[in-house]
């Protein structure tokens, strides 16, 4: 948030990857590498801080998952880091890659609790704010739960008649690919925070129910990848489903979903815990030795403006992108390259 705010008060939570980093002055690398065949790059491209982490094979996003599923439930399980190696190439297919992104949110309330403003943190703001990206904390007794080093755990600020909420939203995908239907599979999960250390009646502040927030997936082949299936599904912290509509869909292009972060204002076990999308493109085209991205894009909105999301495609071929008006909202992108067509 702006610094020229005063202080009331505040929570802050924080966690993250376990790794050591060494800071440039727009993108940084990180030394820590969280699993065989897998990096991890921290950076400030787009005007935010972020940590990507690479997974180049099915064993290495396997350790990833399987220690998402130690820590918290994950919305789902995906198929190609569940099941042994023969099992997932048979029926999922070929491993192409996995990734997963973090960052920092913070949101500005104002006295009747309504968002005022919603922002992507730089990594000076979140020291400014003393939010730890080394550990995940208990918020009791600041013991690690996982990764170390860094503070962690919560804090409290006086911010005048505004009070700030902070969160960590990650996104992970997992891209693979059946020779035998000449499809591609892309399985992505979202997580808002952890509910084991950050408690539901805390959600309310960080989630807004009178706007649409959206979910997208398009991938690039200059028409060659022609969408076979969608399917979405997510839950609020009361365990209740989440209604997911039709944005936008481009069947050889992309598909976007629209819903609400959190279904009421007034119950904060209603704020969204988690969602999974998965999307079927099948090959009906041939270019050679070309290479298509993914994009996975989620789209926060914290004001009642109509943001016209559609999906455009890139000027290439390569990619397709979401577009829509950058008014009282902000996007957050993952990309992944292998789509060969």
């Amino acid at each position: 948030m702006k610094n020229s705010i005063t202080k009331k008060s505040a929570r802050i939570a924080a966690a993250a990857l376990a790794a050591t980093v060494t800071f440039g002055a727009m993108a940084f690398a990180l030394s820590y590498k969280p699993a065989a065949d897998s990096y991890t790059i921290a950076s400030e491209d787009g005007g935010y801080y972020s940590e990507t982490t690479y997974y180049l094979t099915e064993e290495a996003f396997g350790e990833y998952e399987s220690g998402k599923q130690a820590g918290k439930p994950a919305a789902k399980t995906m198929s190609a880091s569940a099941k042994n190696t023969s099992e997932s190439e048979q029926e999922s297919g070929e491993f192409v890659m996995g990734v997963a992104k973090s960052v920092w949110v913070m949101e500005e309330l104002d006295e009747d609790d309504n968002v005022v403003d919603s922002q992507l943190l730089t990594k000076d703001e979140m020291d400014d704010y003393g939010i730890s990206t080394m550990a995940i904390s208990n918020k009791f007794t600041q013991e690690n739960l996982f990764g170390g080093g860094g503070g962690g755990g919560y804090s409290d600020e006086e911010i005048g008649s505004d009070s700030q909420s902070f969160y960590q939203l990650t996104i992970d995908a997992v891209v693979t690919y059946n020779k035998g239907t000449e499809k591609y599979s892309v399985e992505t999960d979202f997580s808002w925070e952890s509910d084991w250390w950050t408690w539901p009646s805390e959600a309310d502040e960080e989630a807004e129910s009178s706007n649409m927030d959206y979910i997208g997936i398009t991938w690039g082949g200059d028409g060659t990848y022609h969408m076979e299936s969608k399917q979405i599904s997510g839950t609020y912290y009361d365990n209740s489903n989440i209604e997911f509509l039709q944005c936008d869909a481009e069947p050889y292009w992309g598909y976007v979903w629209q819903f609400h972060e959190q279904k009421s204002f007034f119950a904060p076990e209603q704020a969204i815990k988690n969602a999974s999308a998965k999307v079927d493109i099948k090959k009906v085209g041939e270019i050679e030795n070309k290479e298509a991205k993914v994009r996975i894009t989620y789209i926060h909105t914290y004001t009642k403006v109509d943001l016209g999301v559609t999906i455009k495609k890139g000027e290439d071929g390569t990619e397709a992108k979401i577009d829509f008006l950058q008014q009282g909202s902000w996007e957050l992108v993952m990309t992944i390259d292998g789509l060969v067509y």
